[in-house]
């Protein structure tokens, strides 16, 4: 079934080495289930990571009242422009995305480097993951059913992905999309999710530290990025929709890295 999974899904398989041929991020590796819009799920733990989706009955939504977090990356509307790839006058594709042609965000600073406020998912810290459109979940509670078809399976980020490969191609990216991710960290996987909303035309960027076997859903056209985890990781696919996807760089067009503050 996965080898047929990774047929159908395409580009969104990905083999990623660094300059020695090393393995930097790999997969689809694992297919847990399918998807189908209307019906709620839940991850199982069958073994010691190892996982299955299972159907569920229903779903029971979580009232939790949205707050913009205290501290925030933010930026004006005249410092940034975020750019659609059908704008740009390129087709070039090296991989970097795996959904295809890339725009480009560029923040009108000089700075290479940006410092992200970084938040970790406690409940008192909840509202301010749901101003952003984003949900934590334990592995067995119940998701909310998915507006479209879409595949659970497993890639792996092994350390310096980021460094050895991200950092040497297009750099840094943040992606939109009309379907939701569901982002699940197994037992040997953490990181940092970034999320961003534009909000009367100010772009406002937080990390979110995700420990091991947390489950979170990333809504549909919430700004995100996650590239900035190290392990085993469980998410989802689909074919049905396209992504609006773009690279960060300055205003000297030099690729932006990340740093995380943690809060």
């Amino acid at each position: 079934m996965l080898k047929q999974l990774k047929k159908f899904i395409g580009d969104l398989s990905v083999d990623r080495k660094g300059a020695n041929l090393e393995i930097l991020e790999e997969g689809p590796l694992d297919y847990y289930g399918t998807m189908v819009p209307g019906v709620p799920v839940y991850m199982r733990e069958t073994k010691r990571d190892n996982y299955e989706l299972v159907p569920s009955l229903d779903y029971v939504p979580k009232p939790v009242v949205a707050r913009i977090p205290p501290r925030a990356l933010v930026y004006t509307p005249n410092k940034f422009e975020w750019i659609h790839h059908s704008k740009i006058d390129s087709n070039d594709d090296d991989g970097t995305n795996v959904f295809g042609a890339s725009g480009k965000l560029i923040l009108k600073i000089k700075n290479s480097v940006i410092k992200i406020p970084e938040y970790s998912i406690t409940k008192g810290n909840e509202k301010y993951l749901a101003f952003f459109g984003v949900r934590a979940f334990r592995v067995g509670e119940v998701l909310p059913p998915p507006p479209v078809r879409m595949h659970m399976v497993s890639y792996r980020i092994n350390k310096g992905f980021v460094d050895r490969w991200a950092h040497k191609h297009n750099g840094m990216f943040l992606e939109k999309h009309a379907f939701p991710h569901i982002l699940t960290t197994t037992r040997v996987a953490s990181g940092v999710l970034v999320v961003g909303k534009m909000v009367n035309g100010y772009l406002i960027l937080i990390g979110i530290r995700v420990n091991p076997r947390m489950v979170l859903l990333i809504d549909s056209d919430v700004i995100h990025q996650d590239w900035h985890f190290v392990g085993k990781m469980i998410t989802t696919v689909t074919t049905e929709e396209e992504a609006d996807t773009v690279f960060l760089v300055n205003g000297d067009n030099d690729k932006i890295k990340f740093s995380f503050v943690r809060h």
